[in-house]
């Protein structure tokens, strides 16, 4: 994170005790039942990691494969 922040790459406010929570999140999207649940959770991941960058990138998200 030190690192990320030196480069201008982590949003600011984004602190160490927000990386479990995330964590967290990003299992309870891979422990949901469904065909393919690696598309989601991907998904997801890709949703969350450009909400900490300073800069959001604007590229297309993952497929959200099947769900529910």
């Amino acid at each position: 994170m030190a690192r990320a922040r030196a480069q201008g790459a982590l949003r600011d406010g984004v602190t160490e005790t927000d990386v479990a929570p995330i964590a967290a999140m990003i299992d309870a999207v891979m422990a949901l039942p469904g065909e393919r649940p690696s598309d989601l959770w991907r998904r997801h991941l890709a949703i969350i990691l450009d909400g900490l960058r300073a800069q959001p990138r604007q590229t297309p998200l993952p497929s959200p494969g099947s769900v529910g």
